[in-house]
């Protein structure tokens, strides 16, 4: 089974995506608070972090940043603001992909294996 962190602070999204994802043989820890989950990473060692991009505590452009820096996992962002920029600063800050808004939860689950086929392929362990 795969595991993925999924940092989301909206409880329903959060339960949605864990579900959905739950049925395609996917483990899925939702944490709500960015302040909080490079440790959630940290302990839980994922294939694959989703980041909401608004999120109490620490933002996920800037979580992205952070993780980079010990974690070389796959890092899909995902947000509700449809916006180039968004998608380059997610890119620069060292996610592979950004997702405006989940607009067909199966389409996310697409993305979600691609990246965690990748990432099982790579072994990219938190340090």
């Amino acid at each position: 089974m795969n595991k993925i962190v999924f940092v989301e602070d909206d409880p329903e999204v959060g339960a949605l995506i864990a579900a959905y994802l739950g049925k395609h043989d996917m483990e899925v820890v939702v944490e709500p608070r960015g302040d909080r989950a490079e440790d959630v990473i940290a302990r839980e060692k994922p294939d694959l972090v989703l980041l909401d991009i608004m999120l109490p505590g620490k933002d996920g452009m800037t979580l992205c940043r952070d993780l980079r820096g010990q974690w070389q996992g796959p890092i899909v962002l995902l947000t509700s603001l449809d916006s180039d920029m968004n998608h380059i600063l997610s890119l620069e800050m060292g996610g592979i992909a950004c997702s405006s808004g989940i607009k067909r939860v199966s389409s996310s689950n697409g993305v979600v294996s691609a990246d965690v086929s990748h990432s099982s392929s790579a072994g990219m362990p938190l340090s």
